[in-house]
């Protein structure tokens, strides 16, 4: 469980201009190794980048990588306005594909879940970038990517957007 509360008090004490907590005993700043250390995610390998997405893109990668058929992509990219998917949709899409016995698809559906609500979660909790889906094209060099330092670059993003003041929460 996640303790609101405190998840509060670190944001309204992150200071983006030194990416860093300013909390009364001193300055802290998470570091990569620490995201290594704690998370256990590699902080070598190839790197990669979230892109922005066009909306055919999306429909694309979520026919080709999640065999959902042209309409439903269409559909999904439209509800969420964006090139983003619903976290229930993935799940239905996971159920389907498991039904189905197509387990490359219902792996990439329940990693993508994965990556989308812990180490790429944003403020909405609701939706995850189909961009992320492309590191998922090839299941068996998924570790390959530097998952620690992207993690961390991730943090410090939505750490700066949420200690706005008028950011909703």
């Amino acid at each position: 469980m996640v303790d609101k509360g405190l998840v509060s008090t670190f944001v309204e004490r992150w200071h983006p201009e030194t990416s860093s907590f300013h909390l009364p005993i001193r300055e802290m700043t998470i570091i990569l190794d620490d995201v290594s250390c704690l998370l256990h995610l590699p902080i070598s390998g190839a790197h990669f980048s979230q892109s922005v997405m066009d909306h055919d893109i999306a429909c694309v990668y979520l026919e080709d990588l999640l065999g959902v058929s042209h309409k439903d992509a269409i559909l999904e990219i439209r509800a969420t306005r964006g090139a983003h998917v619903r976290m229930s949709w993935l799940r239905d899409v996971y159920d389907v594909r498991c039904q189905e016995k197509r387990w490359e698809f219902s792996t990439r559906a329940f990693v993508l879940f994965l990556v989308g609500c812990t180490i790429f979660a944003n403020k909405s909790a609701t939706y995850v970038d189909v961009a992320f889906l492309n590191l998922f094209h090839g299941l068996s060099t998924c570790s390959d990517y530097v998952w620690g330092a992207t993690t961390l670059t991730f943090l410090y993003k939505y750490l700066g957007d949420a200690c706005v003041h008028n950011t909703k929460r």
